[in-house]
């Protein structure tokens, strides 16, 4: 029994469809119609005698002229003949009927069409009166397929057809643009949701054009960079640079072009007089035989560049902090010594004494000068990277950590190799070994090894040689979950005593400096312990001022 409407509509068709096809096609209809696919055996079979078109043996020629050019073409068409608009149509039309095919075949086109005849009719019927083209462009006209409507854009032409000067039917090309228009619109939302995202993110976009040489830009980008003009020569747009980072970010462009890298890199620009900070991040492009494109999108982070500087600048408050004791320390006992030494002087009778008692106190002086010294050097603030040699960077960043090596009862082992200087930043680097230093001797409170190396390695990726210096300790080591996250900003094991800063600023200095920090911990009972590794390429260093 018959229950759904698809069922109903089917079953009705296939009783239509009953005994409307030969189970041979005429010899007649074999020598007039073309064509070798399903619609022009379909034709050649139809009984036309059952039509108002009659045999195909008494039609006309222009009839079987138009049909033969609508079977052979590559593209959907239909034919409608006479004033009562009796459909033909070939191969790739077929799929718009969905379910009415083969019925359509021979039927009206009020009849197969419907339910959109209301918006086609008048269409149709202008192409037989008074006999003018028709055509329309991705026009939605919702049509029955498998008992549903559906919304379908087509893109058609009706075309009125003359024999002896009367319009005797309609050829009907047409697309299907349904795909084409929902792909539009899906590329036209996203396009919004793009440009909707960039605007909320306040990011640019720009675009290089190898062929014009032109760098063309988006109104966000203008607003960013402060430039009146949408295009330009790359040199127009490197000259807004900061001067400083003018050179650096051409040789990055260049690089990115000859296929070396991608394009990311921060740098800064002069607007209205005032320091900005950029970072620009894109691809390059390129399609066979043609240039290379590239496209990158452009962000103001001026704001996170000062937050981390501040956050710099109060990690270095809290490494002076924490050495400040240290320091204190190793000065308050020479200077305990020489006022000793001087109570004696005073109270002696004994020249040979009194000489004894100042040469000692010479020494226990020249000790504190040196620990002064050291601690200037430690804190000196360099513009420009120097030449140092590993023995100084290590020796100024252990002497701030005398004290605490003899009180925490640890074992200070070093073997030092390296005899090549490297180019760097000094304070920074002894930042950083005063970072790997302090906390290897905090996770030895109760004693323990700590060992300080330096030797000279070529980097196996790069290929670039440089000074490796080493800070192990036999501490407690790290769990599993400590090591996925000690560079993150902000994280720390030591509570109120850490400010969670150290070693991401020091990761933030060895980059900068082109160089690697590598680490392995175990926490393993009785091998448990921490080995860091620096690697400081001794390459011209790029942590210049400009760029910290």
């Amino acid at each position: 029994m018959l229950g759904t409407l698809r069922e109903i509509e089917e079953h009705g068709i296939a009783v239509q469809v009953k005994g409307r096809f030969l189970p041979e096609a005429p010899e007649a209809a074999r020598n007039v119609v073309q064509g070798s696919g399903e619609m022009a055996d379909l034709v050649r079979r139809m009984d036309w005698s059952r039509t108002p078109l009659g045999p195909i043996a008494k039609w006309s020629e222009t009839l079987v002229a138009a049909v033969n050019l609508m079977l052979l073409s590559p593209f959907a068409g239909a034919v409608y003949w006479s004033s009562d608009l009796i459909l033909l149509y070939n191969d790739h039309y077929r799929p718009f009927l969905a379910q009415k095919h083969p019925w359509a075949l021979g039927c009206t086109g009020p009849e197969v069409w419907a339910e959109a005849w209301e918006q086609i009719g008048d269409p149709i019927r202008s192409a037989f009166h008074p006999g003018k083209s028709v055509s329309a462009r991705a026009e939605k006209i919702p049509i029955l397929v498998d008992g549903v409507m559906q919304d379908r854009w087509w893109t058609y032409g009706l075309n009125p057809i003359f024999e002896s000067g009367n319009i005797v039917g309609i050829a009907n090309p047409v697309v299907d643009d349904t795909a084409a228009v929902i792909a539009e619109r899906e590329l036209r939302r996203s396009r919004e949701e793009f440009e909707m995202g960039m605007e909320a993110a306040s990011l640019g976009m720009w675009h290089y054009n190898p062929e014009t040489r032109q760098v063309i830009a988006d109104d966000r980008m203008h607003r960013i960079v402060g430039s009146p003009k949408p295009n330009g020569e790359v040199a127009y747009w490197l000259n807004l640079l900061h001067p400083e980072d003018q050179e650096r970010v051409a040789e990055h462009f260049r690089g990115v072009l000859a296929g070396k890298h991608d394009y990311d890199i921060e740098y800064r620009i002069l607007r209205d007089g005032e320091v900005r900070w950029l970072r620009s991040k894109g691809k390059a492009s390129q399609a066979a035989d043609s240039p290379q494109e590239l496209f990158a999108i452009v962000e103001d982070v001026t704001e996170r560049k000062l937050a981390e500087t501040a956050l710099r600048q109060n990690e270095k408050l809290a490494a002076v902090g924490r050495l400040a004791a240290s320091i204190a320390h190793e000065i308050n006992n020479p200077l305990e010594s020489v006022t000793n030494l001087l109570y004696l002087i005073q109270n002696s009778d004994s020249m040979e004494d009194v000489r004894t008692y100042v040469t000692t106190a010479e020494r226990e002086l020249r000790r504190v000068s040196l620990i002064a010294n050291q601690t200037l050097r430690f804190h000196k603030q360099q513009t420009r990277p120097a030449m140092a040699f590993c023995y100084d960077l290590i020796g100024d960043s252990l002497a701030m950590f005398q004290g605490r090596v003899v009180n925490n009862g640890v074992t200070l082992e070093k073997r030092k190799r390296a005899e090549h200087p490297v180019e760097c930043l000094g304070g920074e680097i002894r930042q950083v070994l005063n970072n790997l230093i302090g906390n290897a001797l905090d996770a030895m409170p109760k004693g323990g090894r700590l060992l300080l190396r330096s030797r000279e390695q070529v980097d196996p990726v790069t290929g670039e040689r440089g000074l490796v210096m080493t800070v192990a300790d036999t501490g407690t080591g790290m769990s599993p979950q400590v090591k996925e996250r000690i560079f993150d900003a902000f994280y720390t094991t030591k509570g109120m005593g850490g400010t969670g800063l150290g070693l991401w600023i020091s990761s933030e200095i060895v980059a900068r400096h082109r160089g690697k920090l590598r680490f392995r911990s175990s926490d393993r009972p009785g091998k448990s312990g921490t080995v860091f590794t620096l690697f400081l390429p001794f390459g011209t260093c790029s942590a210049t001022s400009g760029q910290r």
